[in-house]
């Protein structure tokens, strides 16, 4: 009953990051965005954004010294996202739809994708009561049209861009203290 092809699931509309890639240009980051043959196109004429498509197989091997020699790590759910967790990158996994995260260190940072059912955005308490957590979201159920994703909208990728940036390991946001401690103890997310 699980789901074994690659779907929507995993992936984020480019155009929800448009204001923190001119955020983070602005602050004089340089962006490098892998992308693949089937990449939507951005044209954002940034001085400092670049664009590496993947489908190389001389730029897919320069992926990986990419990410391993980075500042940070932005990722969704889809592509090369375990390779900032692989090299203990500083990783900002936005979207994230299920159980797993790649920002498994205590320098990173995650965002879930809201859940909705039969058309309510439900809060963690009532989709760890409903079982989402515990593996519902990789089932055939899901693909019924009871659950739905809604992707972290473009205000909250750069506010959460921001936190990520100014994340002090010694002072962690009481918000973000408050949800960990309040995830169930089967949930690896807690961890993070």
């Amino acid at each position: 009953p699980y789901i074994n092809k690659t779907s929507n699931l995993r992936s984020s509309n480019i155009f929800n990051y448009i204001e923190t890639l001119k955020y983070l240009s602005d602050k004089n980051y340089s962006i490098i965005r892998l992308i693949d043959s089937n990449s939507k196109k951005i044209d954002l004429n940034l001085k400092n954004l670049f664009n590496l498509d993947i489908s190389n197989k001389k730029n897919k091997l320069l992926q990986f010294y990419l990410i391993k020699n980075c500042y940070a790590f932005f990722c969704n759910s889809s592509g090369p996202s375990s390779l900032g967790s692989l090299f203990d990158k500083k990783v900002f996994h936005s979207n994230v739809y299920g159980v797993n995260t790649n920002a498994i260190n205590e320098r990173s940072m995650y965002i879930p994708k809201k859940v909705s059912f039969d058309g309510k955005i439900m809060n963690f308490k009532s989709l760890f009561d409903l079982g989402y957590y515990d593996g519902k979201c990789m089932t055939r159920e899901f693909y019924k049209g009871r659950f739905s994703l809604i992707e972290n909208n473009s205000q909250e990728i750069l506010e959460g861009t921001k936190e990520f940036l100014n994340l002090d390991i010694n002072n962690i946001h009481k918000i973000q203290k408050n949800f960990k401690q309040k995830l169930p103890d089967s949930m690896e997310m807690k961890y993070y």
